[in-house]
């Protein structure tokens, strides 16, 4: 009896919320079951990362004991005397920084089919970095890690976004990424975005049926994805890895929605779509037998542009998630988004989520709070990155406005792993330090030992750009000048310089633009806002090149570091620098 009026109190419940129509009793149940376990996971696991924040030096070194004991008994920690241990300040003298190298072993061990001797912790994939700023890595992780990201994002969501419901579907833009498996098959490797069959029964808040997120081709998941989100009208969020998608996504929508409509007036999806027969079988079940009232509600929300479009076809939208690695936020909420919130969720990484959002509705830059809780960090300052044993600090010793590189300890086995990450501190939240992703040290240019990031190249750049306010730029990357040597048949210059590579999204024409002068005032720009390349320049540096490339050119780099490295178009990111030869040669090939 208790069981029966439990199950209506539910019902009725969910029965008052924004639920889709098409959502069966079975699917309505498993989506509450899901999303309220989850933020209620969410809300203790934010309740104990706030708590620990008042006295973040005892919450480090409680996780640095939990850290040390629960791995205790590996080879790893057998091998170096991590047992004997007790304190951060012991544990930061008597155990090296770290790079990747020192654990290539015991993970090429485990891709062998062999024990993890790093960690204790369940390991359930080992996650390919994206190898953008330097060569691919295998990181041991527990996949489960991803559904506490999602659980605090949920309770972030209800704090923030009042008209936020967790029984609203979300619109999640996702492409799957090849997998294998270690020998024996034990393992996945993949990418961390992965979603694997065995995690589908996860899926049910989203409006894409749980197959369609297995599809591994960018447009036919673009086109299903899209599809399915348009049937509801009551979708409550959009979900995308970094805000890159997102662009992509709404440029691929404006070229297909007319087949979309028709599909949802018919229940079908269209035979252009290329997708393996037991999904399409799956998917094309789920399309019902059409709905020519919504699909004329579509039709006439896209005939009318893409201005605020995404508030036009999902009128309860209430905020959109992505990271914002175009920095394009305030565009995006001005043109696509006019009308919703865009909140960058979190700052993470193959290696583990460092730091949450959980003030999203600020303006202006994003701050996020580190997860004291679950990661051990030490920074190191930026003026001693390239030290041979640089000092680090604990988080209550560093300063707020200082750039650090970040260093942590993890359950998964990586002991002061240099991270390759330079943050910037903002703040702080209670007594714990507030942090923003400043830059990459693989993205750094460096000819002579100047070392110039690239927060400062797009600050000059932006600055040189003013002089032609109709310019917009679509993509750009730079390149040392040392890269070009390495090319056979390229006509070689033996000044050392930085290059650039620019792709024009503008209906001004780019013969209106002097590249020369563009280069002198991007030249300009850098040796006012860095002092190590106005030495350089004086003596050594040549000014820089600007060369404009065909439209569609960044399209050509992103298949080519597609197709040759380890990276998914799930985790993909344009590139800042070019960081081989090939790549290079992709771009002068396509010079204007």
């Amino acid at each position: 009896m208790f069981i029966l009026c439990t199950l209506g109190v539910v019902l009725l419940f969910i029965a008052s919320q924004r639920v889709s129509h098409n959502t069966s009793i079975l699917s309505a149940l498993l989506h509450f079951a899901f999303a309220y376990y989850a933020l209620y996971s969410g809300k203790k696991r934010l309740v104990k990362l706030r708590s620990s924040t008042r006295d973040p030096r005892r919450a480090q070194q409680d996780r640095l004991t939990a850290i040390l004991t629960k791995n205790k008994y590996t080879a790893y920690a057998i091998e170096h005397e991590l047992d004997e241990i007790k304190s951060l300040k012991e544990f930061q003298s008597k155990h090296p920084l770290t790079h990747y190298d020192r654990y290539e072993t015991f993970v090429d061990k485990l891709a062998k089919g062999g024990t993890n001797d790093m960690t204790a912790e369940r390991t359930t994939r080992l996650v390919t970095t994206s190898g953008t700023t330097g060569e691919g890595k295998l990181i041991p992780k527990n996949t489960m890690e991803y559904l506490n990201d999602y659980s605090v994002m949920t309770a972030i969501f209800t704090e923030s976004f009042p008209n936020y419901r967790p029984m609203q579907k979300t619109f999640r833009l996702h492409c799957n990424a090849e997998q294998s498996r270690t020998k024996g098959g034990r393992l996945s490797i993949a990418p961390g975005m992965v979603i694997e069959k065995r995690m589908l029964p996860y899926m049910v808040s989203f409006s894409t049926p749980a197959h369609g997120f297995l599809i591994e081709t960018i447009h036919d998941a673009f086109y299903v994805h899209f599809l399915f989100a348009l049937k509801e009208r009551e979708v409550g969020m959009t979900l995308a890895p970094f805000i890159s998608m997102i662009v992509e996504g709404f440029k691929y929508l404006n070229q297909h929605w007319s087949k979309m409509v028709t599909d949802i007036q018919n229940g079908t999806i269209n035979d252009s779509v290329k997708l393996p027969s037991e999904i399409r079988k799956n998917l094309v079940r789920l399309m019902g037998n059409g709905d020519s009232q919504r699909a004329e509600e579509v039709r006439q929300e896209c005939e009318k542009g893409q201005q605020g479009i995404m508030k036009r076809l999902w009128p309860n939208m209430t905020h959109v998630t992505a990271i914002d690695n175009l920095g394009i936020r305030n565009q995006l909420m001005e043109t696509i988004g006019r009308g919703i919130p865009f909140y960058s969720p979190m700052y993470t990484s193959a290696e583990g989520t460092m730091a949450y959002n959980v003030d999203p509705l600020q303006e202006g830059n994003e701050e996020y709070l580190l997860t004291i809780d679950h990661i051990v960090y030490e920074f190191i300052p930026e003026d001693e990155i390239d030290a041979s044993n640089p000092k680090t600090y604990f988080v209550d010793e560093i300063q707020v406005g200082r750039k650090y590189e970040v260093v942590i300890t993890q359950i998964s086995g990586l002991y002061r792993y240099r991270l390759g990450d330079v943050i910037q501190v903002t703040g702080f939240y209670n007594n714990c330090p507030k942090i923003k992703f400043h830059h990459r040290t693989g993205a750094m240019l460096s000819i002579f030992g100047e070392k110039v990031d690239q927060v400062t190249i797009a600050d000059s750049l932006n600055s040189a750009l003013t002089i032609w306010p109709k310019i917009e730029i679509a993509f750009y990357c730079t390149a040392e000048s040392t890269l070009v040597s390495k090319l056979p048949n390229i006509e070689k210059d033996s000044a050392a310089r930085y290059i650039f590579f620019m792709e024009i999204k503008t209906d001004v024409t780019c013969g209106t633009i002097d590249s020369n002068k563009l280069a002198k005032e991007i030249d300009e720009n850098i040796r006012s806002r860095h002092n190590h390349y106005e030495y350089k320049q004086t003596k050594q540096i040549a000014t820089c090149i600007v060369y404009l490339v065909e439209v569609g050119t960044f399209e050509k780099l992103k298949a080519f570091i597609l197709n040759n490295t380890t990276a998914s178009v799930v985790q993909f990111k344009m590139p800042q620098k070019l960081r081989t030869a090939e790549m290079v040669q992709i771009m002068l090939e396509n010079v204007l």
